[in-house]
């Protein structure tokens, strides 16, 4: 028997001094040597035992300033960062699905910046892929029907032509104004009889040359022949628009 109580002695001593115990302050944590040998034999308490054998609750186990986790999964429950503090990731990696961040999610990112970029729209999308090349820009949209949803996006010059516009007038609006917008409008295919024109989204903010003050800007019925083109530039509320060829006219509505 006092072999027994030595040899348990000896255990004690080496679970106390090498932290494989959680420190429970001034709680007692085991009571006899049946406790100790129940400690050791324990799963469902993490090797972890009160006084009286039960499970300590979170509030018996104190708390570390500081705590490192080697592994596992969050999968229960939800992280807070309280208000104030930093989830700090500089050392490691924050890993993230294709396009989970949004530009506007992002303090100070500039639409170039190197991150995924979802500007999807009704008719088209840009975006940026994993090796930072721009892809999915659709540069030409056919308003051959009317009432074509045209969508513009700052820097991509798209070009705005009536391929299949058929035995039709075809009659789109254009997105409001903004610095940096640019189209180019081409006739594709020759319907002399209709007309193919382009609002503006505001009145008055159409120039022909130096011609301003207009509503929109196409080609007139026996005008609408194949190569007729003309380009037009957002700055501030107006679009600038010059002739390339054929006969262009900017009108009122």
């Amino acid at each position: 028997m006092k072999k027994l109580k030595y040899i348990l002695a000896v255990i004690l001593i080496v679970v106390f001094s090498t932290g494989v115990m959680a420190d429970y302050s001034n709680k007692p944590i085991i009571g006899s040597w049946q406790q100790i040998v129940k400690f050791f034999a324990s799963g469902s308490c993490n090797g972890l035992l009160k006084s009286d054998g039960t499970c300590p609750a979170t509030t018996d186990i104190y708390n570390p300033a500081n705590v490192t986790a080697t592994g596992g999964t969050i999968s229960g429950a939800n992280i807070t960062v309280g208000a104030g503090k930093t989830l700090d990731v500089s050392d490691g990696t924050l890993t993230l699905a294709d396009l989970q961040i949004t530009v506007a999610k992002v303090s100070g990112a500039a639409a170039t910046a190197d991150l995924a970029e979802d500007l999807s729209t009704a008719s088209h999308s840009m975006y940026k892929d994993s090796a930072g090349n721009i892809t999915d820009i659709v540069t030409a949209i056919d308003a051959h029907a009317a009432n074509t949803t045209i969508t513009l996006i700052p820097g991509v010059c798209a070009t705005i032509h009536n391929s299949a516009q058929g035995d039709a007038n075809a009659v789109s609006t254009l997105p409001a104004v903004a610095t940096g917008l640019c189209f180019t409008g081409l006739v594709v295919t020759t319907e002399d009889d209709k007309t193919f024109r382009l609002n503006a989204a505001a009145a008055n903010t159409i120039c022909l040359g130096a011609t301003c003050g207009k509503d929109d800007i196409g080609f007139a019925t026996g005008q609408n022949t194949k190569g007729g083109m003309f380009k037009c530039i957002g700055i501030v509320a107006d679009w600038f628009c010059h002739t390339i060829t054929g006969t262009v006219d900017a009108g009122d509505l």
